[in-house]
């Protein structure tokens, strides 16, 4: 899979200017999918230290035999799921695949 991975950095100052800013940011990324999907080049994998708040997970992008091998990497060294518990932030892996 060839993937072409685009950062979007937009600063602004005051953040009572988020509810001005944060749409068009959602905008621009809502027309990008649909182009991308249009022109049949679309990828769902998102570079995990660019998602923002509106992602649900890091792994929908990912093909599902890298996924289950990160499960079962898990599983080998973390059965218990202690550090995923004891980590209270970042995106988790999913419990089941």
């Amino acid at each position: 899979m060839n993937v072409l991975v685009i950062l979007l950095q937009v600063y602004w100052d005051n953040s009572k200017d988020d509810k001005k800013v944060l749409p068009i940011v959602e905008a621009w990324k809502e027309w990008t999918t649909k182009e991308t999907k249009k022109r049949g080049i679309h990828s769902d994998y998102i570079y995990l230290n660019y998602m923002g708040n509106t992602e649900d997970s890091p792994y929908t992008g990912l093909q599902r035999k890298s996924l289950e091998k990160m499960l079962t990497v898990q599983e080998k060294y973390d059965p218990d799921e202690v550090y995923k518990n004891l980590w209270k932030g970042g995106h988790k892996l999913p419990s089941h695949a």
